[in-house]
């Protein structure tokens, strides 16, 4: 395969493949209340199983910068999705956790995030499913 060909690119594809998923995920949480904007889906998601964690291990995780996640942060905190508590260790670092709000509208979410997982998921089969994941994981750890 010549992977500079038009529309032949494999980073071109990957993110054409993200913008249509994100947008059917924008959707399905419109649906569910628009509280949640697809980025906070996946910060509340990581608090919700790793409650306290510092600024940073967000970073590692959604893989943005931390100008960027410290802006979204402040939006949310202003929603009043997350608290930022002070580190006793490190004055400099906060641990920051999901609000009782924030668990809300992620449980209230939860349907309508299945129901997308379920309409992509007709598109293509495990097996498929499994040999994406697979190579994304495998590019995503190849170039940390």
């Amino acid at each position: 395969m010549q992977l500079t060909a038009p529309g032949n690119n494999l980073g071109f594809k990957v993110n054409k493949a993200n913008a249509a998923l994100r947008s059917l995920f924008n959707r399905y949480l419109r649906e569910a209340g628009g509280v949640l904007t697809p980025e906070q889906w996946g910060i509340i998601q990581f608090l919700i199983a790793h409650p306290g964690v510092k600024q940073n291990e967000i970073v590692k995780e959604i893989r943005c910068d931390q100008t960027t996640l410290t802006r979204m942060l402040d939006a949310m905190q202003i929603k009043n999705l997350v608290r930022r508590d002070s580190n006793q260790s490190d004055r400099r670092a906060f641990r920051i956790f999901a609000t009782d709000e924030a668990v809300q509208a992620h449980r209230t979410a939860l349907p309508f995030v299945k129901k997308y997982n379920e309409a992509v998921m007709e598109l293509i089969s495990d097996n498929e499913c499994s040999i994406v994941i697979q190579t994304l994981d495998k590019i995503i750890s190849g170039l940390k």
